[in-house]
């Protein structure tokens, strides 16, 4: 019995659309168009499905053993926007490189929707802000203070298909600014005693909820970040994710690798 295909309704297409930022996840063309002599935008694109519909005999053989993002293939999680050639040529034939490179992109995007979701639940403390605007306006490259056994500790704690440059940038963070933050947050302790412990407990119940719906390591460590830049409503991502290095560091965030 062949499957009925169900369109996802105009707000469940908004979020499509918007999970692919507006750019075919295949070749980056635009999915929208715009006629210049009536300022119109027109669409070009469709909403495919990742695993097929209604598979072929072979499709069914190559997706065999393959991981599904939904069971029902009518499932906003098995839709994706694709331009009108891509479409065409993802389903003529379907590949399972392809259907992996889809379903890999497809499952960032839920991540990244299921952390965002978890945002608004935990709040950051105002000292936190205090922290990441400082981080903006200090200049280290005249230091010498080094937190010298970082690498150590952050080796032990990130998983061997870590990206090895944000890893990299991890280790440079917590060396160059580890010292500096701890001091931060040494005055803010003396000012409020028992702050440090409820930030760091607060930080640390995001991650183990961005852990039971994010996939990766890496996948977390970005989405820490995001959640710190959206609650503080600072613009530098880069000094809050130095400040996640930071946690890690002191074990709030990922804990010693066993594999």
């Amino acid at each position: 019995m062949s499957n009925t295909r169900k369109a996802p309704n105009s707000t469940a297409q908004q979020l499509l659309f918007a999970q692919v930022n507006g750019i075919c996840p295949i070749c980056a063309d635009q999915l929208v168009y715009t006629k210049t002599v009536a300022s119109q935008y027109k669409k070009n694109y469709e909403l495919a499905h990742i695993y097929p519909l209604n598979p072929t005999a072979e499709e069914e053989q190559i997706l065999a053993n393959e991981p599904r993002l939904s069971d029902d293939v009518n499932s906003i999680d098995n839709f994706i926007p694709l331009c009108l050639k891509c479409h065409h040529r993802f389903d003529n034939p379907r590949t399972v490189e392809e259907y992996r490179e889809l379903f890999s992109y497809k499952k960032k995007s839920i991540d990244e929707e299921k952390a965002k979701s978890l945002f608004s639940q935990y709040n950051i403390a105002d000292e936190i802000q205090t922290i990441i605007t400082s981080l903006s306006q200090v200049d280290f490259d005249s230091s010498d203070e080094k937190f010298e056994f970082a690498a150590l500790q952050i080796e032990h704690k990130l998983k061997t298909d870590f990206n090895p440059v944000t890893k990299r940038h991890i280790i440079a963070d917590v060396t160059d600014y580890y010292p500096y933050i701890r001091r931060l947050f040494s005055d803010v302790e003396r000012n409020t005693p028992g702050k440090f412990d409820a930030i760091a407990a607060n930080i640390h119940a995001f991650y183990l909820n961005l852990k039971l719906n994010v996939s990766t390591q890496e996948k977390i460590f970005d989405e820490m970040a995001k959640w710190i830049c959206a609650r503080t409503k600072h613009d530098s991502l880069d000094s809050c994710k130095v400040v996640v290095s930071f946690f890690i560091q002191i074990c709030e965030v990922f804990e010693h690798v066993t594999e």
